[in-house]
């Protein structure tokens, strides 16, 4: 991991493993959630040195879209990715919130592309 590496917490109940493979791979410093609940601790204990966050919109606990909605409130500054397989969220009024909406595929690249984009704004 380079020094100064940016930090993104992982939200997701299917992909996790892959996602901390595919991204740690990329230099970034990872924290992994497989429930809204898990994330929530983490925001609470990590929050200001979060640069990013991906989260599905289902996994057990609290939902993605209300981990968006709190992120928003506590952490107005801080992206957020919907990454989700359920395309016909997407234009949703609750996921316009989110800077980026991104339907799970296995090429991730379209992925890392979009973190990209949001870690250099």
């Amino acid at each position: 991991m380079t020094r100064g590496a940016k930090t993104i917490l992982i939200v997701d109940n299917d992909l996790l493993a892959l996602l901390q493979e595919e991204l740690g791979e990329e230099g970034y410093r990872l924290y992994l959630a497989a429930t809204g609940d898990e994330a929530l601790q983490i925001l609470h204990d990590r929050g200001p040195e979060l640069d990013l966050v991906i989260t599905d919109i289902k996994h057990d606990g609290l939902n993605g879209l209300e981990l968006l909605q709190h992120i928003k409130t506590s952490l107005p500054g801080l992206p957020v990715i919907i990454h989700t397989a359920y395309a016909a969220c997407q234009g949703t009024p609750e996921v316009l919130r989110a800077d980026a909406f991104m339907v799970k595929d296995s090429d991730l690249g379209p992925l890392k592309a979009k973190i990209k984009e949001l870690l250099a704004a």
